[in-house]
């Protein structure tokens, strides 16, 4: 999910960073000072100043100076207010995004970045290098279907290079890019690995009805979460919501994945959740 740093408010005409713009909300700083509530809403915060893209501060309103709060909730942080809208022409945001992407050089499993352009590990009709033994879950339409499981035992592709960024972070990345895409900012190219111009049509799939096989991509589309038990723990079950069609097969599914405490705990595991769910594993 595209966050960011510091945004436009268009009514004070000034940067707020998200915890900046909770303060003047709630009327009190970090230390517990009162404040003039200065902003009045949380629909006045734009991109940037030549941007029309609206943005929404998620968890405006409470208190951190209380410790319940602290200790239990998610700082502020700025998102997209909607995802139908797009950056404005010439907004200055992606300009100085793609200016500073220019003397960026980083390798990873999954893409070679030199610049804006990214040199993927991704070829049409095979998808990324499996990078370990993978099981997905599936959850049947039909009732006289159980449950089945889809193993990769493919071993991990033997890739040359320096010290790999850590896989999930450079996925998290390619999801922001997407997202980023998808709302007006062309700035990044996508090669694949015989240095064939791609699309990142290409390498998202979106979940809802089409036929998915075994290939490395990534999966998107709505999901919902809920407590299930599972072997006598409550975990997480995240599913999407649409079905899908596996391997050629008439029958319909929907793929599911489980979240321990522990993953997030332990940080062992990272999964991207938002609004529209990509899952990444």
């Amino acid at each position: 999910m595209v966050t960011y740093n510091e945004v436009f408010s268009s009514r004070l005409n000034k940067y707020l960073t998200a915890q900046k713009a909770n303060e003047m909300f709630i009327g009190k700083s970090e230390f517990g000072k009162v404040i003039p509530k200065e902003l009045l809403s949380n629909n006045e915060f734009h991109c940037a100043s030549n941007c029309e893209l609206q943005l929404t501060c998620i968890n405006i309103g409470i208190d951190f100076t209380d410790e319940t709060n602290h200790a239990n909730r998610i700082a502020p942080y700025f998102s997209n207010r909607s995802k139908q809208q797009n950056h404005s022409n010439h907004c200055r945001r992606v300009i100085d995004r793609t200016e500073k992407r220019k003397h960026e050089k980083k390798q990873t499993a999954y893409y070679t970045q030199e610049g804006n352009t990214f040199i993927m590990s991704f070829e049409k009709g095979k998808g990324f290098p499996p990078n370990k033994e993978a099981t997905q879950s599936f959850e049947s339409n039909n009732s006289n279907v159980k449950n089945v499981s889809l193993k990769n035992k493919d071993t991990k592709a033997n890739l040359t290079s320096k010290k790999r960024v850590p896989h999930i972070s450079s996925i998290k990345r390619l999801i922001d890019f997407f997202e980023e895409y998808q709302m007006n900012d062309p700035s990044i190219s996508l090669l694949d690995k015989t240095h064939s111009p791609i699309t990142f049509e290409d390498i998202f799939i979106p979940i809802g009805g089409q036929l998915i096989d075994n290939i490395y991509s990534i999966y998107y589309g709505d999901a919902i979460v809920k407590w299930v038990n599972f072997n006598g723990q409550k975990v997480l079950r995240l599913s999407f919501i649409h079905s899908t069609v596996i391997n050629a097969n008439d029958t319909s599914y929907q793929p599911y994945t489980l979240l321990f405490e522990s993953d997030f705990r332990n940080n062992k595991k990272n999964y991207a959740l938002q609004g529209t769910c990509e899952i990444c594993e």
